[in-house]
């Protein structure tokens, strides 16, 4: 991809393009499931998985011609554990949506990427809150 990825949270604003995002990217797999479940999520779990504590919808964007694009997104949840040892925080990420016309760029990888700088700088901030 000739233009910069940005990442940023989704809101509430963004819930109907994450939900948009996701179906279609996950549409590829439609042959092997039941006709319930062809659809990744809803409005309503997107809307619920935004507002859960300790998550994030991660969006991807692109700027082409003053016209910003979103072009993946991906959900993480982060836990932050404490006991004897000191203070943990483990993430896992799920939902990584990339619709096809924008495959094969590096944008899931870039995804992964910013998920992974997400939890450790939260490591980092809980280490110095400790």
């Amino acid at each position: 991809m000739s233009s910069v990825l940005t990442f940023r949270d989704a809101t509430l604003a963004d819930a109907d393009a994450v939900m948009a995002i996701t179906n279609e990217a996950f549409v590829a797999d439609e042959f092997f499931k039941k006709k319930d479940y062809h659809q990744r999520f809803d409005l309503p779990s997107v809307i619920e998985m935004i507002n859960t504590e300790n998550s994030a919808f991660i969006l991807a964007e692109t700027t082409v011609d003053d016209r910003t694009e979103l072009v993946g997104s991906l959900y993480l949840h982060w836990e932050i554990k404490t006991d004897e040892n000191g203070r943990e925080v483990i993430g896992k990420f799920s939902a990584v949506s990339v619709p096809s016309r924008f495959g094969k760029r590096g944008i899931g990888k870039a995804l992964v990427d910013a998920a992974e700088r997400r939890v450790i700088d939260l490591a980092k901030q809980s280490d110095t809150a400790s």
